[in-house]
């Protein structure tokens, strides 16, 4: 599915979680973003990240996609949205960018990282979410502007 914007900056909601930390080395969450002004619950995740290490071979570096109505208990999308980079997916742990869309039912997103391996480490992870903006009346899930 996609989504055409004609004019992003007066048609849509932009929103960034960012995973803080210069090199994250475990687990973290990223900061939810508020979708509240957001239309018909598509969104879609541009995730951008710097280098990740991948000297062991086995590092493992998932970002998951979660939802909340009050942005503290976040729970897994009815269809999850995750990206995976690995050995594999850049041997020279240098990320490209990647995009997907999903469905929401909540008002707050957010990017959660998962890690694994031996010696993980990332920098720079930021998944940016965009959604088209509201033009009246109630938004998704059940609440309203």
């Amino acid at each position: 599915m996609a989504t055409y914007f004609g004019d992003l900056q007066h048609t849509a909601v932009i929103g960034q979680s960012i995973i803080p930390g210069a090199a994250v080395t475990a687990s973290a969450n990223g900061l939810g973003v508020d979708m509240i002004l957001g239309d018909a619950n598509n969104f879609n995740v541009l995730l951008t990240s710097g280098v990740y290490d991948v000297t062991s071979s086995n590092e493992t570096y998932v970002v998951n996609i979660t939802e909340s109505d009050d942005n503290i208990t976040f729970v897994p999308l009815a269809t999850p949205v995750s990206f995976s980079l690995t050995a594999a997916g850049g041997a020279s742990g240098l990320a490209v960018p990647m995009a997907a869309w999903g469905m929401r039912s909540k008002r707050y997103l957010r990017a959660e990282l998962v890690i694994g391996g031996t010696t993980p480490s990332i920098t720079g992870l930021t998944a940016i979410f965009i959604e088209r903006l509201k033009i009246s009346g109630v938004g998704g899930g059940n609440y309203s502007a």
